[in-house]
């Protein structure tokens, strides 16, 4: 077992989430090996607790030069907040054979009308999940989400070159919708790639939820 220690003024915002660190280090690729156990303790001097602490991060092996830069860069970028898991809703499909991406300026290739808020009554934690399947000849080609028109963006996606083979894809809201019933329009363009499409493609609302 091997052991690596961080004292609170290594984190973010000197604070931390043992539920949260063990969720990170579990979903980043570059920790292969098994963490055992966070532990944790304040300092104390001369018999008074100072506020600060150390975390102790335990391993059933020592870390790899990669894994430990990944576990510094992990830690001082953690927030302290409470994971966030997601409740599914619905799932509307979006483009079941294919579509493909025609021109170099933005084109409707898909869309569903839908009332965000039927749903989730705080909109701040929406998230719209699209999936499916492209492929592309040459980079640049692009997708976005519309709500009704260009004004409003919720999330967009870069294709890479998968040179005409197909590849999945997922992307993600970064942006609320608002209020009221609406069109969700997915667009593409080509934008430097000379070919590319989609298929098996749907929008999915999740509900980000603070355990």
């Amino acid at each position: 077992m091997s052991v690596y220690n961080y004292d609170s003024e290594d984190f973010l915002y000197g604070t931390f989430n043992e539920d949260k660190l063990t969720q990170q280090i579990g979903s980043d690729e570059a920790i292969t090996t098994t963490l055992l156990a966070i532990n944790s303790s304040e300092i104390v001097t001369e018999g008074v607790p100072t506020g600060d602490f150390v975390v102790s991060f335990s391993f059933d092996g020592d870390l790899s030069v990669d894994e430990k830069t990944a576990l510094d860069t992990l830690v001082a970028n953690h927030d302290g907040q409470p994971p966030i898991s997601y409740k599914y809703h619905a799932t509307s499909s979006l483009v079941e054979a294919k579509a493909i991406v025609e021109s170099a300026e933005w084109g409707y290739m898909a869309s569903a009308v839908t009332t965000p808020d039927f749903f989730i009554a705080n909109l701040a934690m929406f998230i719209g999940r699209v999936i499916g399947s492209y492929r592309a000849v040459g980079t640049g080609a692009e997708l976005r989400v519309l709500e009704d028109d260009e004004d409003r963006i919720l999330g967009s996606f870069s294709m890479a070159d998968t040179v005409g083979e197909w590849s999945t894809m997922q992307f993600f809201s970064s942006t609320p919708p608002t209020h009221g019933t609406h069109e969700y329009i997915l667009q593409g363009r080509l934008n430097g790639a000379t070919e590319a499409e989609i298929r098996g493609t749907s929008m999915t609302i999740l509900e980000a939820v603070i355990e």
